[in-house]
């Protein structure tokens, strides 16, 4: 199984700190697959819970071996993972459940905001709920993602940001290293299908959104808002047009490392944008201790 390194360093922490601590807050991560910072978007606890990916590997056939450290998980399954509209499911560790003409994204928020109620309306210990989209990810790693179906006309004029570095000249280009300096300037169809690529993103994040609009009714219709922190954040960033290459990741500049992340919750001032360096290695430290957990029974692979 490939572990992907954010989920894992999430789940070790996390799971390891469940506690019966039943005055800290609540914990809801809302974290996308492969946003870009510029493409916009709006156990720790006793009680953890997860909806979407879970690990890169995680299929038909190790499912059975569930997800330790989460009492309540439901979890996309490869090869259905990037799969927008053909969404496949496994509560628990169970069989995996195949939800036919359903968008994921809708299935993941149904099923979730279903579980906050629940939790909410228990008046339950205090809880981690990770809710994770494969959004805004290329449909199956063979073209752009898919929009729920009621989003895909929006934004029609919308093209990949211009910026200084997008499909730079050669006075530019020549100062990149190895194989991106040799690359040639795009010509008009790859610079439409960068236009298109883009329009499906920032598309497909309506879904998204929809998901934290959701959350903070519920939290807010709940009384509960004032005692949980809600942070949006993305695995890993995406590059489209920038020195020439064409839409992917995996590269050290700016596009591929500067994620967005964004948190409400108790004594966290409105407005604030930090531009302390961080990495998401830093999360489930901190989820840690807003639980509360004391330092002597940290895990011992967490060294600050």
């Amino acid at each position: 199984m490939i572990l992907s390194s954010i989920l894992t360093c999430l789940w070790l922490g996390v799971a390891a700190a469940g506690q019966n601590l039943t005055t800290r807050p609540n914990i809801i991560v809302v974290m996308t697959n492969d946003q870009d910072r510029l493409l916009g978007s709006t156990d720790s606890q006793p009680i953890l819970k997860h909806f979407g990916k879970f690990l890169n590997g995680y299929n038909t056939l190790l499912f059975q071996h569930g997800t330790p450290g989460f009492d309540h998980a439901e979890v996309l399954v490869d090869p259905y993972t990037y799969t927008f509209d053909n969404v496949v499911l496994s509560l628990n560790g169970e069989q995996p459940i195949h939800y036919p003409s359903y968008h994921q994204t809708d299935v993941l928020r149904v099923k979730a905001i279903g579980k906050l109620e629940e939790l909410l309306g228990n008046e339950s210990e205090p809880f981690f709920m990770m809710i994770a989209p494969a959004a805004p990810h290329n449909q199956d790693s063979t073209g752009p993602t898919v929009p729920l179906q009621r989003h895909e006309d929006l934004f029609p004029n919308a093209t990949a940001p211009r910026r200084p570095n997008f499909n730079p000249q050669n006075t530019v280009q020549q100062g990149k290293s190895a194989w991106v300096r040799d690359l040639d300037m795009m010509d008009s169809d790859l610079l439409a299908y960068s236009d298109f690529a883009f329009r499906r993103r920032v598309q497909a994040l309506q879904g998204v959104d929809e998901i934290i609009e959701d959350v903070i009714l519920t939290l807010e219709k709940s009384n509960a808002m004032e005692n949980t922190y809600v942070i949006y954040t993305s695995d890993n960033g995406y590059h489209i047009g920038n020195f020439r290459l064409p839409p992917g990741k995996c590269l050290p500049y700016g596009e591929d490392t500067n994620l967005p992340f964004a948190v409400r919750g108790p004594g966290v001032p409105a407005g604030i944008v930090s531009k302390s360096p961080s990495t998401h290695v830093d999360l489930a430290a901190t989820f840690i201790d807003i639980a509360g957990l004391p330092k002597e029974k940290w895990p011992a692979f967490l060294d600050g």
